[in-house]
């Protein structure tokens, strides 16, 4: 009999903990990030995914590559977590922030993968200007590489 008590406990334990993930949020991106100048560093990122052609901005995608690259790898990840959550071996904010800490490292991979469409001359002359004689896209003051982090929410807390 009192193993069936503990049993029935531990598992509206695990259905709470389960449920939890379930109202819990993981966002990955710029959180009020800005550059010296003000600008959102997310609107700098957004520019360089889809291009801003009305300023001859080409499109450098690297968001939307990490996540076709990377998706079921997210999606195992966070099922060998929801598995780890079942049995009592971390906790949902454990789970979504190594999911979270993952996806920021497969994004910023495919930051560094981006070399096309190079970069104009202007663009370069500019970098130059500052120090940086580097032609990779996407990096000149590192900014949005080094400020990409995540956010766990738990029923409306924030982590």
């Amino acid at each position: 009999m009192g193993f069936n008590c503990r049993r029935k406990s531990k598992s509206k334990d695990v259905f709470k903990r389960l449920k939890n993930i379930q109202n819990a949020t993981l966002n990955v991106g710029w959180f009020d990030v800005r550059y010296e100048d003000g600008t959102l560093v997310s609107t700098v990122a957004m520019v360089q995914e889809f291009g801003a052609p009305e300023k001859n901005i080409p499109p450098r995608p690297f968001m939307r590559p990490a996540k076709m690259e990377h998706a079921q790898e997210w999606k195992e990840l966070f099922q060998k977590g929801a598995k780890a959550i079942h049995k009592g071996h971390k906790t949902e904010e454990d789970v979504l922030n190594e999911l979270g800490d993952q996806i920021i490292s497969d994004i910023r991979s495919a930051i560094m993968d981006v070399h096309f469409p190079p970069l104009k001359e202007q663009t370069l002359k500019a970098r130059r200007g500052k120090g940086n004689y580097s032609d990779k896209p996407l990096i000149d003051t590192q900014r949005m590489f080094d400020t990409l982090d995540k956010r766990v929410e738990m029923k409306g807390r924030r982590k």
